[in-house]
């Protein structure tokens, strides 16, 4: 089976230091099923936000393995015009790229949504090609552009944004099947899209596929892989909950703040750290300048942050509590699941089903007492977070293992192929 993948926004097999996500995780399964794949990305590296070739670039990693990199002209934040133009260009020249593909047709595709425009692009080429595709949905764009107007001037903005709304619907539409990341996300898409649920045969067209990475290793952590983190406490013997991820505004690190003045009037042993790069990283350093109970990390290697997840009595997800969000099951919350540690979560939606069915922590603690309590509650009943971890285990190993997921896409993607 020859199948492509179109992902922009992740990490590939070119890139060093990031851990893999969707991409370079289903190429790897696709591979070693003894699959051909080809990757089609941006040439603009958005994690590291730089250019990985500037220009339209094939290359070959291995005999059942290609990249091909689009350009665009890039951004320097995440939320803004200048990415919307990007994407847009992006577009453009991923049409372009197409215009030389028709003799290369693949027997499936896998289309990372958004961006709105490639998905839009990519979708119809290969519909009139009769090739069968799965769009993989990962956020409700365009629908959270509304959200940064002003409520009396949304229905304008959904005006002026109609060219966004009629290419997500038909993109949504047109696909083969589409994959989410959790139940309300697909539902969103489903009811967004008047997508029919039901094939002829009255068999669900579509599922759920949770945003999984790939364990990183099978054995010990090598100790000179976490040596730049060893030196700033004994992590094995001192009390703390953590979080690693990118410092964004996806954050409320404002509440954490308050948490942590909580914490410390009530216990000054207990610690929160912060692992992690990203925009605001500058903004957070002020902000924690006078919590003594906060550790800022700045950016950790991946074998650091599972040590650091490890060691810890749980992590802290501080989402701001969002319509986007309360739809999804973040990788971050699936991660500590990995690691077996309970989740002090601020949503609602489906994390916070997720931990009240499941037992694996606190949820919608989204004022500073509500999350300061929950913290010193884990923190003195041993008993409960022993519960808490043994059920942490038993759902990522039931419903969120790498292996599961993968397995589940590569299964649609047989059906898909057999159907042709």
């Amino acid at each position: 089976m020859y199948v492509w993948i179109f992902q922009t926004g992740e990490p590939l097999h070119i890139d060093s230091g990031s851990r893999p996500m969707r991409a370079i995780s289903l190429a790897n399964k696709l591979i070693n099923k003894g699959h051909k794949v080809l990757i089609i990305s941006s040439d603009f590296f958005h994690q590291e936000k730089v250019k990985r070739t500037s220009k339209f670039s094939q290359i070959k990693i291995s005999k059942n393995l290609n990249i091909d990199l689009i350009p665009s002209p890039g951004y320097y934040k995440n939320f803004g015009l200048r990415r919307l133009l990007d994407h847009f260009l992006l577009g453009i020249n991923l049409k372009k790229y197409l215009f030389h593909k028709n003799d290369d047709l693949p027997d499936l595709a896998f289309i990372g949504y958004p961006p709105i425009e490639t998905s839009f692009v990519l979708t119809s080429w290969l519909k009139k090609r009769k090739v069968n595709m799965i769009l993989d949905v990962k956020d409700d764009w365009p629908k959270t552009f509304l959200k940064i107007f002003p409520k009396l001037l949304r229905p304008l903005a959904r005006l002026f944004l109609y060219p966004y709304f009629y290419f997500a619907k038909y993109s949504m539409r047109n696909a083969s099947v589409i994959s989410s990341i959790s139940p309300s996300f697909l539902e969103w898409v489903q009811n967004f899209s008047k997508r029919e649920i039901f094939n002829k045969n009255g068999i669900k067209r579509d599922f759920v596929a949770h945003l999984v990475r790939e364990p990183l290793r099978k054995n010990n952590i090598p100790e000179k892989k976490i040596n730049n983190i060893k030196g700033y406490m004994h992590f094995e013997k001192e009390k703390y909950f953590c979080f690693v991820g990118s410092i964004s505004l996806s954050f409320n690190f404002h509440l954490v703040r308050d948490a942590a003045d909580i914490i410390f009037s009530k216990n000054k042993n207990l610690k929160i750290i912060i692992a992690g790069g990203g925009d605001k990283f500058a903004d957070i350093k002020k902000l924690f300048k006078n919590s003594p109970n906060v550790i800022l990390l700045g950016p950790i290697n991946g074998f650091e942050a599972e040590y650091l997840i490890k060691s810890s009595i749980g992590t802290i997800a501080p989402y701001h509590n969002l319509e986007h969000f309360q739809k999804s099951i973040p990788n971050k919350i699936i991660e500590s699941l990995e690691y077996g540690k309970p989740i002090i979560s601020t949503l609602s939606g489906e994390v916070e089903s997720l931990i009240n069915k499941n037992e694996i922590g606190f949820s919608f603690c989204n004022e500073p007492r509500l999350f300061a309590n929950a913290c010193l509650e884990m923190s003195s009943n041993k008993e409960l977070v022993e519960i808490f971890q043994k059920n942490c285990v038993s759902l990522f190993n039931k419903k969120l293992a790498y292996d599961k997921v993968y397995e589940k896409i590569l299964r649609k993607m047989q059906n898909l192929k057999s159907r042709k």
